[in-house]
């Protein structure tokens, strides 16, 4: 019998320990260490004890994942390669209209936090990539080099920002501003949401391929991917 996890949920392996990130609740949770150990032999496809299987009913009762006759097993956890930064790309100067659109997008962002479920802004961001990659058509095959300087320019934008809009602890509203940003350029990057244990952390960059883009901690690495938009 196949299982699938509910819509809106997505995990990750940190550490040994599985974590849950619920878009529709906004939270993140763990699993009781018997729970846990269950939950990661279903999903690797490794044989699962009796015990293993009373484990997982809760899971089942609390609707967190189901049975799916026809449906995909459930995925194993989302693993991306490490990233190389964006200083590898050439230095430019930003343009004053990117850095209007910056102080425009991250304003936008810190709104829309306050006023907007974390789920209703995660379904914008994706609706938006998805028109974003429909108008693209052959300029999929644009020169790398060119959106390479693109992405350089509104990092550089950004941090024209800093002084008005402080780095620190605020990696969520200017990643989906500078996602929207990119957006506007008809460019294509991911919002990436990560965490880490011990103690339990969250976080979010924003990557192209295998390079981080945006990212005022310089913590990416250290994180395990859990969600990518």
């Amino acid at each position: 019998m196949r299982y699938r996890l509910r819509e809106g949920l997505h995990y990750c392996v940190s550490a040994g320990r599985v974590i849950f990130l619920d878009v529709y609740l906004d939270t993140y949770f763990a699993l009781p260490r018997a729970t846990d150990t269950a939950f990661q032999a279903l999903c690797s496809g490794s044989e699962v004890t009796a015990s293993q299987w009373e484990a997982l009913q809760t899971l089942v009762r609390k609707e967190l994942i189901s049975k799916s006759a026809t449906g995909a097993a459930l995925p194993s956890h989302l693993a991306l390669c490490r990233a190389n930064l964006l200083s590898t790309f050439e230095s430019v100067r930003p343009s004053f209209g990117t850095v209007v659109r910056a102080f425009r997008a991250q304003a936008s962002s810190a709104l829309a936090l306050r006023l907007r479920s974390f789920s209703a802004i995660i379904a914008t961001t994706e609706r938006r990539r998805a028109r974003v990659e429909r108008t693209r058509g052959d300029s999929r095959d644009a020169p790398i080099g060119a959106e390479r300087r693109i992405y350089a320019e509104v990092s550089a934008a950004f941090a024209k920002t800093n002084l008005v809009f402080r780095p620190a602890d605020r990696c969520l509203a200017r990643s989906l501003a500078f996602v929207a940003v990119c957006h506007g350029y008809g460019l294509l990057p991911s919002l990436v949401f990560g965490v880490r244990t011990n103690p339990f952390l969250a976080h979010c960059w924003v990557q192209a391929e295998d390079r981080i883009l945006h990212d005022d901690s310089g913590e990416a690495a250290l994180y395990t991917p859990i969600l990518v938009v």
